[in-house]
């Protein structure tokens, strides 16, 4: 290893005859070793400390500290903790060679030969040949090998290469996998399984490798011990299907209508049924097994019968929401993102845009919604995520189908996604999850007050006792001696509450409330609403919506998307209903949230690129909220609406920006209360002041601007009267007047 080491020091300066030296000393490394593992005596001192030292010489070889070349993004666990093929079939290559003594019954019983068959599954044809290989090897050492359970190995080896048709031909993994378990039943004789195995191998002189060995036998046994035989074949799918061709393979076989079909049947206990949900929810990982098993099946609709269920187990629910967002997230693949980033359509354009069916996206919205009546807090912080990504998502994408073929010129019909009785059901959800008591009692007010069925209903569910509610399981079974009651989970972390929090809150601004009662006329602008005692179902809706998104907004800053979607969302259903606006704005924690939120978006960040178009959008609501308040009759209101509607309409960044801080600053001074406008107006004359005492030149945009509005504040309408020419004119500090 001296002579080894100083090898590789020169060779550091050539990368690929470093690699090539590095593998001839892995491949005499592992020759080392397995000749001392076979040979050694078992109180050998002397020689186990040898291996240490070449154990680690081999661990620091196999360290290669390259990136990976391949990386699998699908893979759902932590790679550092798995085993690696290719160096394990290469060690069990030399350990299978004929000149050394095998212990066969300890390389079956240590799952060496179950790794050796599952290598029959990998895409890769070298690896699958060095499975053969070793197989061949080990096959030649079991015939002359002596233990009890040889000539049961050497049979199901038989069998395996009897069903081998094609040189180095690919198995599917739920077959592999099959062979993998059944080698290692071998050595259990006590279990029921192992004479069931050993029964089906021994009726077949080949398995035949493009069908799901016993699966019909296991199913639908008729032994005493049926349970057992069904788990067991249950356990195989569930591990056994990651890729198209263990679908294939199982859809050819009716296997998929069969664990559907038997999903709803009194035999089919809860273990059963979250084993049958973990199944589908492999399938839904594969990409386009995911959209076969809905066209095909009617996943979707199968998933709406379990939900119909007055009450659904936890760890049931749990599965379910992971099956639905998995399956949403693999059919959506990556048609977000490229949908975002086409252009828009134009009418007759020959070539659309990749996008989900519609009717499909359709059905996942109402699945999900579906699902929304069964929250509750006993779910994990996992699934609460997942069940409002996804709803999100499904909302998100399906309002983009909808403008697509509005810009393509299609017609679509059935355009609101989302009920007031929807979102009555999420607020109250939610305010059971968050422990909210203020939200549960204005909902309360509001589903008593206008006898709202279903919602008291579940007002009624929600008061009754605990154990009442959980004194059955699924099919009013009573609880098994020693069954835990469900509780709550503690209170989720901060981070999680807060991710929920921002999902729900994206999902409710995708709420376009359905009004009965006319938009308010021209003359009714401007004027102060009173309180109306009277105010509809979707009226009160509404207010409670916008009221708790406004609050829950006071405590973070908002993205430009999100601070977007908001402004269109209360500019299109909220601020064209007076009573609704003056309801909110009678809630001093709504106005102070909203105060905050603007004030956080006229910061310097939010005057300038890209943020200043959604400033002057906030600075519309805000003037719009003033109106509601009657705050206009203020001789200066038409000046500053003037300057906002020139901010929408300005491009030129350098005065957009000056004119959206300057309606700012009335803004803020007149929402906080303030009779005039002092800082507006000071800063106004301040600049002009600062202009008249600068160099002459070009003048900059604000200092325009602020002439401009000066000259306005002078002229003979606004100071027609004495008292008005006071008002418009007060004195600055400082001596500036």
């Amino acid at each position: 290893w001296i002579v080894a080491d100083s090898v590789s020091a020169a060779l550091v300066e050539s990368a690929e005859e470093l690699r090539a030296w590095r593998k001839t000393l892995l491949g005499s490394c592992m020759q080392w070793l397995a000749v001392s593992f076979s040979g050694r005596e078992p109180g050998d001192e002397n020689t186990k400390e040898q291996e240490k030292r070449m154990l680690l010489r081999l661990s620091e070889l196999l360290d290669t500290r390259e990136p990976l070349v391949f990386k699998d993004k699908t893979v759902r666990v932590d790679l550092d903790s798995l085993y690696d093929p290719c160096f394990l079939l290469h060690l069990f290559g030399e350990l299978t060679r004929p000149e050394f003594v095998v212990d066969c019954r300890k390389f079956l019983d240590s799952n060496a030969l179950g790794l050796t068959v599952t290598a029959l599954s990998s895409y890769d044809p070298q690896m699958r040949a060095a499975a053969y290989y070793v197989l061949a090897a080990y096959y030649s050492h079991l015939e002359g090998a002596r233990f009890r359970e040889q000539s049961q190995v050497l049979y199901l080896l038989d069998v395996v290469r009897n069903g081998i048709k094609v040189p180095n031909l690919r198995l599917p993994f739920t077959v592999a996998l099959f062979i993998a378990k059944a080698a290692l039943q071998i050595l259990k004789p006590e279990e029921h399984m192992y004479w069931k195995i050993s029964k089906f191998l021994l009726s077949h002189e080949n398995l035949n490798m493009d069908k799901l060995p016993g699966f019909y036998q296991f199913f639908y046994s008729s032994d005493f011990q049926q349970k057992t035989e069904q788990e067991w074949v249950l356990g195989i799918l569930r591990q056994g299907i990651r890729d198209r061709q263990c679908y294939e393979l199982c859809s050819r076989r009716g296997v998929f209508h069969i664990i559907l079909s038997f999903f709803s049947s009194p035999l089919c206990d809860e273990v059963a049924q979250n084993w049958i949900l973990e199944i589908l929810q492999n399938v839904a990982h594969i990409t386009r097994s995911a959209y076969e098993i809905i066209r095909d099946y009617s996943l979707l609709t199968w998933i709406l019968h379990i939900l119909e269920s007055r009450f659904v187990e936890t760890q049931l629910l749990s599965n379910v929401i992971s099956l639905l967002h998995t399956l949403w997230v693999t059919n959506l693949g990556d048609k977000a993102a490229e949908q975002a980033s086409q252009p828009p359509c134009q009418p007759g354009s020959h070539e659309p845009p990749k996008m989900l069916a519609l009717h499909i996206v359709s059905e996942f919205l109402y699945v999900v919604i579906t699902l929304t009546k069964h929250l509750r807090p006993t779910l994990a912080s996992a699934q609460l995520i997942n069940f409002f990504w996804t709803l999100e998502s499904v909302l998100s994408y399906r309002a983009t189908i909808i403008k697509t073929f509005k810009d393509m010129g299609r017609f679509t019909v059935n355009k609101v996604t989302l009920s007031t009785k929807d979102v009555l059901v999420l607020l109250h959800k939610w305010s059971l999850i968050e422990r909210d008591m203020k939200l549960q009692g204005a909902l309360k007010a509001i589903i008593e007050q206008h006898q709202v069925k279903d919602l008291m209903k579940m007002l009624k569910d929600k008061n009754k006792p605990g154990t009442a509610a959980r004194a059955k399981g699924p099919r009013g079974r009573k609880k098994r001696h020693g069954e835990v009651e469900e509780t709550a989970e503690p209170e989720l972390e901060a981070s999680s509450l807060q991710m929920c929090k921002d999902l729900l809150r994206a999902t409710l601004t995708h709420w376009g409330p359905v009004v009965t009662i006319p938009v308010p006329t021209q003359e009714s602008v401007g004027q102060a609403t009173p309180r109306s005692k009277t105010l509809g179902s979707t009226h009160a809706a509404v207010s409670l919506v916008a009221a708790w998104v406004l609050r829950s907004l006071a405590e973070r800053p908002l993205s430009r998307a999100e601070a977007t979607r908001l402004l269109d969302w209360l500019k299109s259903h909220v601020l064209p209903y007076p009573a609704v606006v003056a309801d909110l704005l009678r809630d001093s924690a709504v106005k102070s949230g909203i105060f905050r939120l603007y004030s956080r978006q006229c910061s310097a960040q939010g005057l300038a690129e890209p943020a200043q178009d959604v400033t002057c959008e906030f600075n519309t609501v805000m003037l719009q909220l003033l109106v509601a308040q009657g705050r206009i009759d203020s001789p200066f209101h038409p000046v500053v609406e003037a300057l906002c509607l020139d901010c929408l309409n300005e491009e030129e960044e350098a005065k957009r920006a000056p004119t959206a801080f300057l309606v700012s600053l009335y803004l803020k001074d007149i929402w906080l209360g303030a009779q005039q406008p002092n800082t507006f107006l000071h800063h106004v004359r301040m600049v002009c002041e600062a202009a008249k005492d600068g160099p002459h030149g070009e003048a900059e945009a604000i200092t325009v601007l602020c002439r401009d509005i000066d000259s306005t504040l002078d002229s003979p309408q606004l100071t027609s009267s004495p008292e008005g020419s006071r008002k418009l004119r007060p004195r600055f500090p400082g001596g500036v007047n």
